[in-house]
């Protein structure tokens, strides 16, 4: 379930009152002092609680925020808040929309080799610089993993699945059969939602979670994927 967004309004004795956006053009009561507070809508509850864009969404306030060299993308550390030295580009591509081209059909045969519905996706892409300190670089490239495993062991990991059949079958032309089949299924399901779900870097997200809005675009996309790139140099620009 996801969390529900929370704001904070100024009470006139002063003290801070948390309001959900549940509660936009209600009553509240200060917790301190009983007053009754007329919490105002939605537009004008983000702007209050310092959102230079409250009418866009989340990938849109990124954006923006990119271009006009706001905060978190201003050239300090993400992190810790020291001056920026290092840009870790992270590539967002969110599915906007699903077409199907091709619904497959219906074909006798092996059910491995019928084929599946064909869709085609209209995706957006977004490079969001994460900046960071020479510290908070040297923890970020700490905490990546090295790369994953090779085309060679995954080929080893497929002999060992086929010597494994040649055992159970004992005749080498249905060992054949299997194993491409089995390859075959293998690929399937590296295409589904599901393994592009496991194969994303669950590593970052401590890092994602502290670059505002992000959290929510990835919570508002139907689909996406994200990459890493390599640590760059921060670009400064012709007004630094």
């Amino acid at each position: 379930m996801a969390a529900i967004e929370t704001f904070h309004i100024d009470c006139e004795c002063g003290s801070p009152l948390t309001v959900g956006i549940h509660q936009c053009g209600l009553n509240a009561i200060c917790t301190s002092c009983q007053r009754s507070i007329r919490v105002p809508d939605l537009k004008k509850l983000r702007a209050l609680s310092g959102d230079p864009y409250p009418t866009l969404a989340s990938i849109r306030k990124i954006q923006k925020a990119i271009a006009d060299r706001l905060a978190p993308f201003d050239g300090v550390c993400v992190s810790c808040r020291k001056p920026g030295t290092t840009e870790v580009p992270i590539l967002f591509s969110e599915v906007r929309e699903r077409f199907v081209t091709d619904h497959g059909g219906f074909r006798l045969g092996v059910p491995a080799l019928k084929p599946a519905q064909k869709t085609e996706d209209v995706t957006e892409d977004t490079e969001i610089p994460l900046i960071l300190c020479d510290q908070c670089t040297a923890e970020f490239r700490a905490n990546r993993p090295t790369k994953g495993v090779n085309w060679l062991v995954q080929l080893a990991a497929w002999l060992a699945v086929t010597a494994m059949l040649q055992l159970l079958f004992q005749h080498w032309q249905v060992t054949l059969i299997a194993g491409v089949l089995f390859a075959i299924q293998i690929w399937r399901w590296r295409q589904t939602s599901l393994a592009r779900e496991l194969r994303r870097p669950k590593w970052l997200e401590p890092w994602t979670a502290k670059v505002r809005w992000f959290p929510e675009a990835i919570r508002d996309a139907m689909e996406y994927s994200l990459s890493v790139g390599a640590p760059r140099p921060l670009r400064k620009s012709s007004a630094d």
